[in-house]
């Protein structure tokens, strides 16, 4: 199954049971199974889009080249690059 031994049911169903209340037992394995045949079905139907995009012809057409973004740099202000140099100057 998923690699799931006998041992490993007994201890799922032990603990279903535990949390379970009995009375809700049938309802609660109806809707496990039904989520279950969903799950099963749609990665069924996920493989099959797969297998037909693998198998087609279908080449998508180029992708149009990236335009190259041009980026603006803050502008900066002398005064404050030469303040912060003197004060280099000053200290050292």
């Amino acid at each position: 199954m998923f690699g799931i031994g006998f041992s490993e049911i007994i201890i799922i169903g032990i603990v279903i049971l535990i949390f379970v209340n009995p009375a809700d037992l049938p309802s609660f394995l109806r809707k496990a199974g039904k989520l279950y045949g969903e799950i099963t079905g749609t990665y069924h139907s996920f493989l099959r889009l797969l297998r037909n995009i693998e198998n087609s012809d279908y080449i998508p057409p180029p992708a149009a080249p990236a335009q190259k973004e041009e980026t603006v740099m803050p502008k900066v202000k002398r005064k404050n690059v030469q303040a912060k140099k003197k004060l280099k100057t000053k200290t050292m």
